[in-house]
């Protein structure tokens, strides 16, 4: 019986050399399907992280900026000789510019103010929200205030009072709410960044203050016939985040207390709306670094720079428009640009 002797042969050299070229090209085709990928993760995850940024950012403004000289139903630019101020002029802790809501304008922008030129933002006016007296107040008041339980009002706020006729501003030294009802006392007490009320003692001309205990209010306000409002001086500005990494962040000051809001806000620009004809639609939108009458200012426009977290998001630099211009972008970043206008419906 004969038996195959066969031997058994394996791959050779160039089988194998082809092989291995076959499978680079299916490796490199891996490499490049997760290249692509990955840059396609980049962008997107960059692009809905802008989206959400540069949305929250704009609501955060609009949202106070439609409040921006609201007081009410008290016309503070008519009415101004019938409002009271009580806050003490004459402490250190006074500042025209944050506290004085009857002589300053309800908005106002300082032009490049802050980081990459970017333009600060304050809105003078009231909270959202209101409450009724609940207990009619006498002529002098006593030193408190008790309204319809309301949230809104905290220790030190810079209160509003008016029954639509007179109107008075003090600071709430504090803020109780108890069985429904909000207690805020008003006395001469002066606390750290906040002016405190002053004491005026005599009766002053259209006021009477005829006692010198706890800056008494000048005006029999009545139950469910008055209102009452917690005022804000807001103040938008583009810094460098809080994390010190070096990112530029969107932050918010409410009567001094400056908190971040949002990184990766790199730039803001505010235009006036100006009606020059007094029909109460702009005619013109004029750069808040040129001479603008506020009074005849009665819409802002809003341009806001959102930045990626990341750079190499995109191939090359990117080139934007910004106001009508186009900006060379100095990294590889992904930017958009966001505007919103906004009518001053309280002027």
């Amino acid at each position: 019986m004969n038996i195959s002797t066969q031997k058994q042969s394996g791959l050779t050299l160039v089988e194998i050399l082809v092989a291995l070229v076959i499978s680079l090209f299916l490796m490199g085709g891996i490499v490049q399907v997760y290249l692509g990928n990955k840059a396609t993760y980049r962008f997107s995850d960059a692009s809905s992280r802008i989206q959400e940024n540069g949305r929250f950012a704009l609501d955060q403004i609009t949202t106070d900026v439609r409040m921006a000289g609201f007081f009410g139903c008290m016309d503070m630019t008519q009415n101004a000789d019938l409002v009271q101020n009580h806050l003490n002029t004459a402490s250190a802790n006074w500042n025209a510019g944050r506290h004085d809501f009857i002589n300053q304008p309800p908005i106002q922008v300082t032009a490049n103010a802050g980081l990459n030129a970017s333009d600060d933002l304050t809105v003078r006016g009231s909270k959202p929200g209101q409450a009724n007296v609940s207990a009619t107040l006498p002529m002098p008041g006593n030193g408190a205030l008790q309204v319809t339980g309301n949230t809104v009002f905290n220790n030190n706020d810079i209160i509003l009072i008016t029954n639509c006729w007179t109107s008075d501003i003090f600071e709430a030294n504090t803020a109780t709410l108890a069985a429904g009802v909000t207690t805020l006392t008003h006395t001469t007490a002066d606390p750290a960044d906040t002016p405190g009320n002053m004491n005026l003692g005599a009766c002053a001309s259209g006021h009477c203050l005829n006692t010198d205990l706890a800056n008494n209010l000048d005006n029999a306000y009545t139950a469910n016939n008055s209102s009452v409002y917690s005022l804000q001086n807001v103040t938008y500005s583009i810094q460098a985040a809080e994390s010190g990494n070096g990112e530029p962040a969107l932050w918010r000051s409410e009567n001094n207390d400056n908190q971040e809001l949002i990184e990766g806000v790199e730039q803001m620009i505010i235009l006036y709306g100006v009606d020059n004809d007094g029909d109460g639609a702009p005619n013109q939108y004029l750069d808040s670094g040129a001479a603008v009458n506020l009074n005849q200012v009665t819409a802002i426009r809003i341009f806001l720079v959102v930045r990626s977290d990341r750079d190499f998001v995109l191939d090359e630099n990117q080139t934007y428009t910004l106001n009508g211009a186009d900006i060379n972008a100095p990294d590889q970043r992904l930017r958009q640009v966001f505007t919103v206008t906004v009518d001053l419906r309280n002027r």
